[in-house]
């Protein structure tokens, strides 16, 4: 009896997730930058850094296959008159099929983490 609690309290301890991370709401902060250069550039530089990172492609899943979603941002503009707010046109393909859109993307929440390494 003794082994399996042993067993059972090893497979539990493997399973619980670690604390919460922290972090702040970075909502009313993001309400002052245009963030659609993000949305459509395929390269980024950083501020201190001479490394360039390739920006991925949104990941997604469609239909009960799960077929790959690809989605590519051609254009974004922030609304003049709700900073949150940003009109879309962009393309996606699901296989050989290429389909353009057009709509509007609103950030809901942005947070920063706290105590991250």
């Amino acid at each position: 009896m003794r082994r399996i609690l042993i067993i059972v309290g090893l497979i539990i301890s493997g399973l619980v997730c670690g604390q919460q991370q922290k972090t702040t709401n970075f909502l009313p902060e993001i309400s002052k930058y245009d963030i659609s250069d993000i949305l459509t550039q395929t390269k980024f530089k950083a501020e201190n850094d001479t490394t360039i990172v390739e920006r991925q492609e949104p990941l997604g899943f469609i239909g009960e296959n799960y077929q790959r979603f690809y989605i590519h941002f051609i254009s974004a503009i922030q609304n003049p008159t709700d900073k949150l707010n940003y009109f879309i046109y962009g393309k996606t393909r699901v296989k050989e099929n290429i389909c353009s859109f057009q709509g509007q993307m609103v950030n809901k929440e942005a947070r920063i983490l706290v105590d991250c390494d």
